[in-house]
């Protein structure tokens, strides 16, 4: 008996989810203040590129191998850091594609 009735609360209670950022209040205006930070951030992976690659050309010029791997290892983590700023929306709409799939 108590099975029954959980299985019928169960049909009943069905929860949905559909994301639409246009539906609620502010969801354009919050859309552009993504974009905005993620210009910034791409702002600040160039200026940490540009920095790695100044380090690593002094460190070269005067022989100092602490400050060639430090200026390479800025180099390549602010290139990382502008691949994923790139690819993170492609990245959250194939797991969210991904998710929705799973309770269908």
């Amino acid at each position: 008996m108590a099975l029954a009735t959980f299985v019928r609360l169960q049909l009943l209670v069905g929860v949905d989810v559909n994301p639409n950022l246009k539906a609620g209040p502010g969801g354009p205006t919050l859309e552009k203040l993504v974009d905005w930070g993620a210009g910034l951030v791409l702002l600040a992976c160039a200026a940490g590129a540009l920095v790695g690659i100044g380090q690593w050309v002094l460190g070269s010029h005067s022989t100092r191998a602490s400050q060639v791997d430090s200026g390479k290892t800025k180099v390549f983590v602010s290139i990382g850091c502008a691949f994923l700023v790139g690819a993170l929306p492609a990245l959250i709409n194939f797991f969210e594609g991904l998710g929705s799939t799973v309770h269908k």
